[in-house]
């Protein structure tokens, strides 16, 4: 049989391989991966405290017990990611993409790169997932979970009505005028992050908001003076590459601008942008996000608390191969309000 692998060989094929990075993902998610021994998983959402200050009392005063900071369990059973691949006889046979048009590896050779391929394009795919629950959650305070045999679920995190803004009508900055109503988008940009539970550093445009952003006088004046006089706060119309989907583009202030052009391709095959046209969001630089990875029930393995399960079975007529990988991945704040999303365009 060509290149047999089992479960196990697999395993450790998955530990090499390279992932993916993904802007919101590395944005979000520094509290890194947590993995649940079930297939539900579980996290409690802390209610913000009160900022009272430690009480004065008497030295003869009992102390005054205080109440405890309140919060409330969020559970569910988190919809599985499958991916199913098939190898075949005639894939040994086939010259492989980049191989020597008169054939320089064996069939053999050839079945066993497929699969390390399919293997690593499952990776990557379960990467865009969770890239695409980020910036669900990023924008909207809530994931959505819809698939085939699954009943559509929302995990609703609560983002505070305060830090979902939509600007309509003549304050939207497509409407403003560009030359005299400049340093409404700069006030913009302080009181928006100023609603952010924490220090909101960091601002994420869509393209299109960066477009109008940087078109307006008062930005244009605010780039010249900082050129000139060479401050701290120096905003570039210049794109300054950090990856193929990510500009940073200077900052206001204190404020860090990047605009984010990630995409990923729908059902459809359509290209979709993980961002809505004209939204703007402010967050601070760490956010300690997790994602969190419900167990896959397989009944040769038990229970497997892992990213990435990847099994395979040989089927004798045709024939095949069939590869399998199933995850269960859901992304979470510890405070949704350190968000502050924004629709800037009309």
């Amino acid at each position: 049989m060509l290149g047999t692998y089992n479960t196990t060989v697999l395993k450790g094929l998955i530990n090499n391989i390279e992932k993916e990075t993904h802007y919101f993902t590395k944005l979000l998610g520094g509290g890194g991966n947590l993995f649940f021994d079930t297939e539900e998983i579980a996290f409690d959402k802390m209610f913000k405290g009160r900022k009272t200050l430690a009480p004065y009392v008497s030295p003869m005063v009992a102390g005054v017990v205080q109440a405890k900071r309140a919060y409330e369990t969020m559970s569910l059973k988190v919809p599985y990611i499958k991916i199913l691949d098939q190898v075949t006889p005639k894939d040994g046979v086939r010259r492989s993409a980049g191989e020597g048009f008169t054939g320089t590896k064996t069939p053999d050779q050839r079945v066993k790169a497929l699969r390390v391929e399919l293997i690593t394009d499952h990776r990557h795919m379960i990467d865009r997932r969770i890239e695409e629950q980020w910036s669900q959650l990023i924008q909207y305070g809530t994931i959505d979970c819809v698939g085939k045999g699954f009943p559509h679920s929302q995990v609703d995190y609560g983002l505070s009505a305060n830090n979902l803004i939509t600007l309509a009508g003549g304050v939207s900055w497509n409407t403003l005028n560009k030359e005299t109503q400049g340093q409404i988008v700069l006030d913009d940009m302080k009181n928006f992050a100023e609603r952010s539970v924490g220090t909101a550093l960091v601002c994420t445009m869509e393209q299109s908001a960066w477009e109008h952003f940087s078109q307006f006088d008062a930005v244009i004046k605010l780039l010249d003076k900082n050129i000139r006089l060479v401050t701290e706060s120096k905003l570039e119309l210049a794109p300054i590459v950090t990856d193929d989907t990510v500009e940073y583009k200077g900052n206001v202030g204190n404020i860090d601008i990047y605009v984010y052009k990630g995409f990923y391709e729908n059902d459809a095959g359509v290209d979709t942008p993980y961002m809505d046209v004209g939204r703007v969001i402010f967050t601070p630089k760490a956010v300690k996000g997790v994602t969190a990875f419900g167990a896959i029930y397989d009944l040769e393995q038990g229970m497997q608390p892992v990213k990435q399960f990847t099994k395979n079975w040989y089927i004798p007529h045709p024939s095949a191969e069939n590869i399998l990988t199933q995850s269960a991945p859901l992304c979470a704040l510890p405070n949704i309000d350190l968000i502050v999303s924004c629709m800037v365009l009309s």
